[in-house]
């Protein structure tokens, strides 16, 4: 006998088949026992003409009810059974590899591994060339700083009548829009330092000849056509331009000289626009000073005592309120301050002599000193790390009107190359940043145009032999 259990009935629970019997046509049925359990044979019958619908736990890969469309690889994939893979004769796997400091990457294996070396340079001297750019009006100059703003491009603060900021259009600064920060007095600005705040936006620490004031400038926007000035210390403040820099807090830190004391002072920020600052003194110094922030995060100064000898404050807080000082036999004027590749102060210094100082600690309790330049007057040196992770510096060579450039071959810079430009037109005032390109950028005044001119050199961009 056939028996039609119909739809809906195997659904995965238990079932039984019951049978009643009689004798004959009538009487009463009497059920057997036990019951029949219907097993697996029903359910596959139920399988195989179920509807696909009806299907529970269907399997992912097939819920969405295609189990028949074949799929090829694309370029540069390869299918061996059922495993794909990239081919990497014309896929590029990723970078994998590093070069040391000092080298660059030359060429990039298949595999992701790089191959490391020098720059060769042409004959005895490194490959570069540049491009100028003067700051049209900017005559009539005495200090001039340049930073990088959060565009990419250049930032000039410049001292003419007053406290001017000339935004760079374009990386060679072949235009500009220049506004007018703090005009209250034309020796506004005549010693200054620029640097980029935590928000974005340019911020000027600078001289009030008029005033003998210590003052800062937090510009409103990249082009600072608008700023909030504020007056941090008018005690009597003189001297070689104030330091700015941001705090690892992300506040303004300043650096500078107090005339009537004879101390070093930090003009620590209490808040974005620097409408208020905290004061601390260094200690006894003379002129000269430069700040940074370690890799610790704390900042240290770099300072000039009394005695002409370079000094280095470790601050024991962001606000500088306590301090570690190391006192060196190197020159201490005209100073500029950068931290290495290696974690480590390297701070320039121009006088009787150019030298670059390389600290063996971040405290600088013991320090190589390298005299660069010597047999001239030098003045307004800065310092920074280039793009191939070594110092470099600039200053000025007073004798001559030249502008100088070190291009150091290793970290403490015991290996050097050194350029001359401009001889004879520059003068006053020098600065140096690196670009976002990684080419570096001097400002700096030409005496013989009476402009603030800007200089992107290819210097930094290649790696010298030793």
């Amino acid at each position: 006998t056939v028996l039609d259990f119909g739809t809906g009935v195997f659904t995965g629970e238990a079932r039984y088949l019951e049978v009643a019997v009689r004798s004959g046509g009538s009487g009463v049925y009497t059920t057997l026992t036990p019951r029949q359990s219907l097993t697996i044979v029903p359910y596959a019958g139920f399988a195989v003409s179920s509807d696909w619908n009806g299907i529970l736990n269907v399997p992912t890969d097939l819920a969405d009810g295609d189990d028949d469309t074949q799929y090829g690889v694309g370029y540069g994939l390869s299918l061996t059974g059922t495993t794909l893979a990239v081919i990497t004769d014309t896929i590029q796997q990723r970078v994998s590899g590093e070069c040391e400091v000092g080298m660059a990457v030359r060429a990039v294996n298949e595999d992701g591994t790089v191959e490391c070396g020098f720059t060769e340079p042409i004959g005895n001297y490194p490959v570069f060339g540049y491009y100028t750019a003067t700051i049209p009006g900017s005559s009539g100059i005495f200090d001039v700083a340049v930073t990088i703003g959060i565009d990419g491009l250049p930032i000039i603060a410049y001292n003419e009548f007053g406290l001017q900021v000339a935004h760079c259009e374009d990386l060679r600064c072949s235009q500009v829009i220049t506004n007018t920060v703090d005009g209250y007095d034309a020796n506004a600005g005549r010693y200054l330092d620029i640097t980029i705040g935590s928000d974005g936006m340019p911020i000027i620490a600078y001289f009030d000849a008029r005033r003998t004031a210590l003052k800062v400038a937090h510009c409103d926007d990249i082009y600072c056509s608008n700023a909030t000035v504020t007056m941090l210390d008018n005690r009597d403040v003189v001297g070689e331009k104030p330091q700015i820099t941001i705090g690892s807090d992300g506040l303004a830190i300043i650096s500078y000289y107090y005339r009537t004391g004879g101390e070093i002072y930090v003009a620590h920020c209490d808040n974005v626009v620097c409408s208020s600052a905290t004061l601390a003194t260094i200690g006894a110094g003379y002129l000269f000073s430069s700040i940074t922030i370690g890799t610790d995060g704390l900042p240290l100064v770099a300072f000039n005592t009394t005695l002409n000898r370079l000094s280095l404050a470790h601050c024991t807080d962001v606000r500088c309120s306590g301090t570690t000082i190391a006192t060196t036999t190197a020159s201490g004027n005209h100073l500029g301050i950068t931290i290495g590749a290696d974690g480590l102060p390297v701070i320039s210094s121009a006088s009787g002599v150019f030298s670059i100082t390389h600290c063996d600690d971040v405290l600088c309790s013991s320090v190589n000193t390298v005299t660069v330049d010597s047999g001239s007057s030098f003045y307004e040196s800065a310092i920074v790390i280039g793009a191939n992770g070594l110092p470099l510096a600039a200053y000025l060579d007073v004798t001559s009107d030249s502008l100088k450039v070190v291009q150091c071959q290793d970290l403490a810079c015991s290996v050097w190359q050194l350029m001359v430009f401009e001889v004879g037109e520059a003068d006053t005032a020098t600065a140096l940043a690196v670009g976002m390109d990684g080419l570096p950028i001097m400002a700096y005044y030409n005496l013989a145009e009476d402009l603030v001119t800007m200089r992107r050199t290819m210097l930094g961009r290649g790696y010298y032999k030793r």
